[in-house]
């Protein structure tokens, strides 16, 4: 290795410069982009869903953006309705209730039960 082949002072330095750019401008980048997504798709309490449901008649502070659209009991107890998934073609929503272990198929269109599968 020739004297002009080895690193100086000067080389180390400016490539740490270079790295520690990189992460800033990196970071930026990264700023930018959560900044603008939250933007664009807003926050969770913000969503556009024409949503229709009342948690409770008698609910002290009552929306005008919620309404009771039908009571329907589901089957098995009444603990941990945990996770919902619509399908928008078929317009069945399928209801985890992790409490009983089963999945309920609720059809929207008939407002009826289609499927309750499990143990």
């Amino acid at each position: 290795m020739t004297n002009q082949d080895k690193p100086t002072g000067q080389d180390e330095q400016h490539r740490r410069g270079m790295v520690w750019k990189v992460l800033i401008v990196g970071a930026l980048i990264t700023l930018i982009v959560v900044v603008a997504s939250l933007r664009l798709f807003g926050s969770p309490s913000a969503s556009p869903l024409p949503l229709r449901i009342q948690a409770s008649p008698s609910s002290a502070r009552v929306s005008a953006h919620l309404e009771t659209v039908a009571d329907i009991p589901l089957p098995g107890g009444a603990s941990r309705f945990d996770y919902q998934s619509l399908d928008p073609r078929t317009r069945l929503l399928f209801i985890s209730h992790l409490g009983a272990s089963t999945v309920t198929v609720f059809d929207l269109a008939s407002r009826s039960i289609r499927a309750n599968m499990g143990s």
